[in-house]
């Protein structure tokens, strides 16, 4: 695709009691679009640090800007209020290990904010796992 940029394509397995993470830096005017889909049901987050600190935390108050829960299928159409460091979490919203097939790129948004995989690709990204 001309004018896309891959942020995170792969299959993951993600246990039950855990997740998968991806970290990067946004800049303007730029989004994240793709998919991310499973024979079986999770929840997707995009998160700022404080948040994802929560949310690994387990706390009550974690939020995310973007994301949705107990789906097998989401398109992604992600444009962030401002530009910083954002985290997507990918959990398993079932009692077993579930794979799960995530598409995320990075596209020129018209004027609105988004992610610069140029900017992170400079600044390095980070993909993790954890339980």
């Amino acid at each position: 695709m001309s004018g896309n940029t891959y942020l995170w394509e792969e299959s993951i397995l993600v246990s039950e009691n855990s997740c998968s993470y991806y970290d990067f830096r946004i800049d303007e005017n730029e989004k994240v679009t793709g998919e991310i889909s499973s024979d079986d049901y999770f929840n997707v987050y995009f998160v700022t640090p404080r948040n994802f600190t929560k949310h690994e935390k387990g706390e009550d108050d974690f939020r995310y800007e973007y994301g949705t829960e107990h789906a097998s299928k989401m398109k992604v159409n992600f444009i962030p209020k401002k530009a910083g460091r954002f985290y997507c979490i990918v959990e398993s919203a079932s009692q077993t290990k579930i794979d799960v097939n995530v598409s995320l790129h990075v596209r020129k948004s018209s004027g609105q904010r988004g992610f610069s995989m140029l900017a992170s690709l400079k600044y390095g990204l980070t993909y993790s796992y954890f339980t």
